[in-house]
């Protein structure tokens, strides 16, 4: 039995319970962190007033980021996106692998994987592995290290590649 990490971010309408999943994004890595798929990535559906009433921040964020128009052009449900990325996730692993969810501030994500895609849930591991923590951790014990900079772009996928170079780069500090 291996493990692969399923590295995903979610963009979504705020991070309330009534907020909503806008963007998800995956990549499937291995144990040596090895990209083994390509980016997954979809945008959800919504409507104008939906998106009208997030808060400033984050009707600012999208509409810079350009998934403002994304949504509104997008004609996914999350329950396709869902069947999608469950497929996605199948197709680059096996029965046998322990799919650890990992991204930064997974946790946030989780709750959110948890209310709108159970079934994408049920077939993850309990274990996360939280990348924001790690370096947290790392400060906290004195390492000196640069800090991992990130452009911020709040896209999905072009998150999760910071993510996943941000580990990469966790990992050098510690070889």
């Amino acid at each position: 039995m291996g493990k692969k990490f399923i590295c995903l971010d979610l963009e979504m309408t705020g991070l309330l319970e009534s907020d909503e999943i806008l963007e998800v994004a995956c990549i499937v890595i291995d144990e040596s962190f090895n990209e083994v798929s390509d980016g997954f990535s979809k945008v959800v559906s919504s409507t104008a007033d939906k998106l009208e009433n997030m808060m400033d921040v984050c009707k600012n964020m999208h509409k810079e980021s350009g998934l403002w128009d994304d949504v509104l052009l997008s004609e996914n449900t999350i329950a396709q996106v869902e069947l999608s990325l469950l497929e996605f996730v199948t197709n680059h692993t096996s029965a046998h692998d322990e799919l650890i969810l990992c991204g930064n501030s997974i946790h946030v994500d989780r709750g959110f994987i948890k209310r709108y895609m159970s079934s994408f849930d049920h077939i993850l591991h309990y274990r996360m592995l939280d990348v924001t923590s790690v370096g947290l951790f790392l400060q906290a014990s004195g390492v000196v290290f640069t800090p991992y900079v990130k452009a911020k772009a709040h896209r999905a996928l072009d998150d999760i590649k910071e993510s996943i170079g941000e580990m990469l780069h966790y990992q050098s500090i510690l070889k």
